[in-house]
């Protein structure tokens, strides 16, 4: 790439103000009734981990390996697509448990619970191959039995929608997300269904390796589709940045007054939003 696509510059835009807001936050202790609200600094980090990987890979990839004679150099356009689809995701997890302005907080930090007993109810599905594996796993089953118990006693459980609930009845592993999956989720959320179908499904068929798309990868010029290819994924990315930082700012008052002094960053998040919400219409 001998001039810097826009693509690149702009996530390298995104990245900085999540960089900030990260440093801003640090220390933050919420109210003790908010102090589920934490756990969505963990999707954060993610988000811009996952920013900063796919700015590395875009530079391209060239290792050095003594038994190989010719140069490798290329731009892993699949890591980028699994990438990104992974941060898209982490959005959808984020909206829906944490800032779904159509619920109120009661049932969202029912979601919460019901995310966190999900993850370990998936857990004990491992093997154990040490004491140590043994003696955690047995901690976790006990903290989703008690969450499990929590969540089925609930007043709001009624409000929710688990679309495995028979099994968190019967004290199995569940997924927490409702009916509908992912697309049920991303209903609730800003992304129009066309959008949301059309890039997920995109994302996907690189990250499936789908044969209609790994054959017309396979059959162009490699570097020039590479390229290309990336910079659609990035492109994505530079969309689902923007909705983090705004979800951010309605939880936490510091992002919150960050974003109120800054015009230009409130400008470009509302045109981020203005194309995954009327994109299709």
């Amino acid at each position: 790439m001998n001039k810097i696509p826009g693509e690149i510059n702009d996530l390298k835009y995104w990245v900085t103000i999540l960089y900030e807001i990260l440093e801003l936050n640090k220390g933050f202790v919420p109210q003790k009734s908010d102090d589920w609200i934490i756990d969505s600094e963990s999707l954060l980090q993610k988000v811009a981990c996952h920013s900063l990987s796919v700015l590395d890979l875009l530079e391209g990839t060239k290792p050095q390996i003594s038994t190989i004679k010719s140069n490798i150099n290329f731009i892993d356009y699949s890591s980028i697509y699994s990438i990104v689809r992974s941060a898209l995701e982490a959005y959808l997890v984020f909206s829906y448990v944490f800032i779904d302005p159509t619920v109120g907080t009661r049932v969202k930090k029912l979601r919460h619970k019901i995310w966190d007993a999900s993850s370990l109810s998936q857990r004990q599905k491992q093997l154990s191959f040490s004491d140590k594996t043994d003696e955690l796993l047995k901690k976790e089953k006990k903290r989703y039995f008690k969450l499990r118990r929590e969540i089925l006693r609930s007043k709001t459980v009624s409000n929710v929608s688990i679309s495995q609930l028979k099994n968190l009845q019967n004290k199995k592993s569940f997924d927490w997300k409702p009916n509908g999956g992912w697309r049920g989720i991303a209903e609730t959320s800003v992304l129009s269904e066309k959008y949301w179908v059309d890039v997920y499904n995109l994302l996907s068929s690189v990250v499936h390796s789908n044969a209609v798309i790994s054959n017309h990868f396979s059959n162009k010029n490699p570097k020039e589709v590479q390229e290309s290819s990336s910079l659609t994924a990035t492109s994505f990315l530079n969309y689902i940045v923007p909705l983090f930082i705004e979800g951010y700012a309605e939880i936490f008052p510091r992002v919150k007054s960050y974003l109120e002094k800054n015009d230009s960053l409130r400008f470009n998040i509302e045109v981020a939003k203005g194309v995954v919400g009327g994109y299709g219409k």
